[in-house]
């Protein structure tokens, strides 16, 4: 813990007032149910009367402990005073504490666990389900280990009153608190500290009614910020759509002017084509028909030069027969 020095001069000095001993009763094997029952169930300011007060329920509704072990969360918070804590999940963990214990030992007998060694055994507790108020307690009262019990409302008393490092979590105060305090003395401050919550419980309240508001403003703030990002990142993501959409639309008035334009030059050229290819067949026709016409006119001269030549011919071979006569 951050500034430790100071924190524990502060608990050492709000632990001066406490009792120095308190008669601390090991269960036996027949009672460590019992305890684990009440361990989970002190948890959270419950007051011991109100703890008695349900197991006793628990024996008039059950046969025995194993048919709890087996029954519905609802039907063990239903046994629970109504002044219990947090009844859901204390529910919960003595459901998942019991069958967990009866899983590894076919029983619900926890003389299994007495062959680890301390600090297994108090892992060997977080592992079955127990909380840290629970974990501190059991290992205390049935297996003999040093032990503080610390729970949220603990905690929390402890910070409100500046005697711990302001965001301490419970591991951290917990193992903070187990070094100061000796152990023949841990249940002498785990009972100071019950009475401590109890003093503080109006205070704590207020602060827990505080807290709630705080984060109620601060949840409609983060979901006033995350609907004002929503909001922003739509306008965003319209006005890039805008934008893709206008330099579409320009990219397709561009394509459409090319494909237009490649069309009005695909037809002039086949335009000039057709007017290359009629030129040409007229140049032809022409050429053709001056051919031929040269070619007849020749004929015709020949013809008409052979006629006249034949007829001057003839003409003068009568003349020389008439001259011979």
């Amino acid at each position: 813990m951050k500034n430790a020095k100071l924190y524990e001069r502060k608990i050492k000095k709000l632990l001066s007032g406490m009792k120095k001993t308190v008669k601390v009763e090991l269960a036996d094997e027949s009672e460590s149910i019992a305890v684990i029952l009440e361990s989970v169930l002190l948890g959270d300011g419950t007051d011991i009367k109100h703890v008695n007060k349900s197991i006793s329920t628990f024996t008039n509704v059950f046969v025995d402990f194993n048919e709890l072990r087996a029954a519905p969360e609802k039907e063990i918070s239903d046994c629970f005073d109504k002044n219990v804590t947090e009844q859901h999940e204390k529910a919960t963990t003595i459901s998942v504490v019991l069958n967990a214990i009866f899983t590894i030992s076919n029983t619900l007998d926890v003389a299994y666990i007495r062959e680890k060694s301390n600090r297994d055994i108090r892992r060997h507790l977080r592992e079955l389900g127990f909380p840290n108020f629970a974990e501190a307690l059991v290992a205390r009262r049935i297996f003999d280990i040093h032990a503080v019990p610390i729970d949220k409302s603990l905690l929390e008393v402890l910070e409100m009153n500046e005697m711990i490092h302001p965001g301490a979590d419970i591991d951290d105060t917990q193992s903070f608190l187990e070094r100061i305090v000796l152990q023949k003395h841990d249940m002498a401050a785990h009972e100071f500290f019950r009475g401590y919550i109890a003093q503080n419980a109006t205070a704590l309240e207020k602060k827990r009614k505080e807290d709630a508001k705080r984060l109620a403003v601060e949840q409609a703030e983060r979901e006033a910020k995350a609907e004002a990002k929503r909001l922003a990142d739509e306008e965003k993501q319209r006005k890039a759509d805008e934008r893709q959409a206008a330099r579409e639309a320009k990219e397709q008035e561009k394509a459409e002017k090319a494909a237009a334009k490649k069309k009005e030059a695909a037809k002039k050229k086949k335009a000039a084509e057709r007017a290359k290819a009629k030129a040409a067949k007229k140049k032809t026709v022409k050429k053709v028909a001056k051919k031929t016409t040269k070619k007849t006119v020749k004929k015709a001269a020949k013809k008409t030069t052979k006629k006249a030549v034949k007829k001057v011919a003839k003409k003068t071979a009568k003349k020389t027969k008439s001259k011979k006569k």
